[in-house]
């Protein structure tokens, strides 16, 4: 787990874009599961030409939907959506 105010998500590239075998690995899932939630809507991506790539900003960001829904702080110390 992560403590408050600390970068759930640290050892990301520092590019814009993340591969879905990079954003499996950071959120260790499978890619298949990565595709699914790009999908279903979940998590936003774009396409650079036939590969998909999600910018590391929407990566944040599901990551802190995913907190709000728990009983736990923000990983980021960002106050979570009521």
């Amino acid at each position: 787990m992560t403590e408050r105010g600390q970068d759930p998500l640290p050892d990301l590239p520092d590019v814009a874009l993340l591969t879905a075998d990079e954003v499996a690995a950071a959120l260790r899932i499978s890619r298949k599961l990565v595709y699914r939630l790009v999908r279903d809507g979940e998590l936003a991506s774009v396409r650079v030409g036939s590969s998909l790539r999600v910018p590391v900003a929407a990566l944040r960001s599901y990551v802190r939907r995913s907190w709000a829904s728990r009983d736990e702080p923000d990983p980021d110390g960002q106050p979570t959506p009521a």
